[in-house]
């Protein structure tokens, strides 16, 4: 007769015939939560750093546009000269920009002047724009007539003049030199800004929300003899 075999030794089964218990796929879920959110909080912050970037771009690109306007605008600054020495500076009569000067000498209009920073009138035209120039900017830098502020205001401008150099002793201004600081202001959120009611100093202009930042650029204007 023939016996039977022994019967071999049931071999054991794999890990992956045997699945995962539910403590592991706890973990597992966990790591890839936790791997998601840290996934999702890295492309937040770069979004948010690039937006911020961006309207800082903005904001400096229309400081710029403001100083090089103000630089223009001196050019017409050409009292007391060489043939008339004796005449009175016509910074504040001759240029569109200069007439109200922090500090000012003994003599001229502007001495004593309560309100540094200057927040240009809005132009209520595309022709005033080309003009004068428009304190108040779109989200891509875009200067804006009074009807559009409402809607699409996002950057104000505002300036303030101090004399560096002048001749004191008298009324007369002779071989002037001013400072012209130009700030940018627009709220972090990117949220619309009425330009109009932005009148004062820092840290918070009057009418101003929370939650703001500026560009702040300088340039010397001298007279032009």
């Amino acid at each position: 007769m023939i016996g039977r075999s022994p019967r071999s030794p049931r071999s054991p089964r794999s890990r992956r015939s045997r699945g995962y218990t539910a403590v592991e796929v706890l973990i597992a879920l966990t790591l890839f939560a936790v791997g998601t959110a840290g996934v999702l909080s890295l492309q937040r912050a770069s979004i948010v750093g690039s937006a911020d970037a961006r309207r800082s771009d903005v904001a400096s690109a229309i400081a710029s546009e403001w100083l090089e306007r103000l630089r223009q605008d001196s050019l017409a600054w050409n009292l007391p000269n060489a043939a008339n020495p004796g005449a009175a500076s016509n910074h504040g009569t001759a240029t569109k920009y200069l007439g109200v000067v922090v500090d000012g000498p003994t003599g001229t209009s502007d001495a004593g002047a309560a309100s540094p920073w200057i927040t240009p009138a809005v132009p209520g035209t595309q022709t005033d724009v080309d003009r004068l120039g428009s304190p108040s900017y779109d989200i891509v830098g875009r200067a804006l007539v009074t009807a559009d502020v409402p809607n699409f205001g996002v950057y104000c401008t505002q300036y303030r003049l101090q004399w560096i150099s002048y001749d004191d002793s008298g009324p007369l201004v002779i071989g002037g030199m001013m400072r012209a600081e130009v700030r940018v202001l627009y709220l972090t959120s990117g949220d619309r800004l009425p330009c109009a009611a932005l009148t004062g100093d820092p840290p918070v202009p009057a009418g101003f929300p929370t939650g703001y930042k500026s560009i702040n650029m300088t340039m010397a204007l001298r007279q032009n003899p």
